[in-house]
């Protein structure tokens, strides 16, 4: 086996190692990768009856990493220009969602209270959605899917793993929804529909503050190439091999502080569609309208997911040269974006701010 160490430029975080590593594993021939990160250099063992020096450095040049002396296939402005097509796609998804599902829902339900106008299990799927849109969590989608699309692609099936992936998250999301329907259990209540957010108690405020911090977090952690340590959520689904326990437990994590960042705006809507459920059927029915609310933002979660891994997939060339940039890109959206949901719903004037940009049915 011959071994060479390759001087790589391009190398700025353990992210960038990673996804080195994944590259060049997956190369016939190739035994071994290793590498520094702060010394820029990586070092390769190989058989040289199966692979060459120059296939190596060819495939350390088609994800962005060219070996010093020589030229990248890609300019940076084009990875970064395809990297921001991805963050404006999401964006664009985010706000349409919020305008046709939230938006709908909140002005010509909730507030006209007029539940009774639909079947139950309707009301909590379209609930789901609206909760999924809501505009205490949309702008957190942009960062969710160049997260994904950051990680590194495995050896696997691309189908499978942004299944994967995309239900760790959601799990994150019911988990969420559990805790929700414990509180509601517990008190043996709900309160009507309350959309206002500043009117929000100071538990909801704190919560929301803590799911901006921890989603700003993952946005350093993404950065830095780190993990979030936790054994036992790896083995609440079962993972193939197209993905790494890390990417999971860390889409688990981001499902989770998904949710919970738009809890004053969740909640509220869970907590109507029960009482509604409560009022008009049983607790049976009850369950089954948290199970069909629940169940819609997992599977919207899985989703988006799914459509991201599927345009990595048909833009495997173009997209795996960008995808250091989109780890770049998404740990930045996310810290951004956490600092926002962190600081502008946690405060007076920036709740303010948020009504009027967002809710401004709400202003008379």
């Amino acid at each position: 086996m011959a071994t060479q160490t390759l001087k790589v430029p391009h190398i700025h975080c353990a992210g960038c190692l990673r996804t080195i590593i994944s590259t060049l594993t997956s190369l016939p021939g190739v035994e071994s990768v290793g590498g520094d990160a702060r010394q820029k250099i990586i070092r390769v063992g190989y058989r040289p009856e199966k692979t060459s020096l120059a296939t190596i450095e060819s495939a350390l040049a088609e994800v962005g990493f060219p070996v010093e002396g020589t030229r990248p296939r890609q300019g940076a402005w084009a990875k970064w220009g395809l990297a921001l097509l991805v963050v404006l796609g999401a964006a664009t998804l985010g706000w349409l969602g919020y305008r046709l599902g939230f938006w709908r829902f909140v002005t010509s339900i909730a507030m006209r209270q007029a539940f009774g106008n639909y079947n139950l299990f309707v009301l909590s799927a379209g609930a789901g959605v609206a909760a999924f849109f809501s505009p205490c969590v949309f702008p957190l989608l942009p960062s969710y899917v160049t997260y994904d699309l950051g990680l590194p692609e495995g050896r696997g099936n691309r189908l499978a793993r942004s299944l994967a992936l995309g239900a760790a998250a959601a799990l994150g999301v019911i988990v969420v929804n559990v805790a929700i329907g414990a509180v509601i259990a517990a008190l043996g209540q709900a309160t009507p529909f309350q959309p206002d957010p500043r009117k929000d108690p100071a538990a909801i405020l704190m919560i929301r503050t803590l799911a901006g911090v921890a989603i700003a977090g993952l946005g350093v952690l993404t950065l830095t190439g780190r993990s979030l340590a936790a054994g036992l959520l790896a083995r609440m689904i079962p993972t193939p091999p197209a993905m790494s326990p890390r990417g999971f437990r860390n889409m688990f994590f981001y499902g989770f502080f998904y949710n919970a960042a738009g809890i004053g705006c969740t909640g509220p809507i869970l907590l109507s569609i029960i009482l509604f459920a409560l009022t008009a059927g049983s607790a049976a029915a009850a369950l089954g309208a948290f199970l069909a609310f629940s169940l819609t933002m997992g599977t919207l979660m899985v989703g988006v997911t799914v459509l991201a891994g599927l345009s990595q997939a048909l833009l495997v060339q173009r997209l795996r040269l960008a995808t250091p940039s989109l780890h770049r890109l998404g740990g930045m959206v996310m810290i951004l974006v956490g600092g926002y949901t962190a600081i502008s719903l946690a405060t007076g004037p920036g709740r303010e701010i948020f009504v009027r940009l967002f809710l401004p049915f709400l202003i008379r």
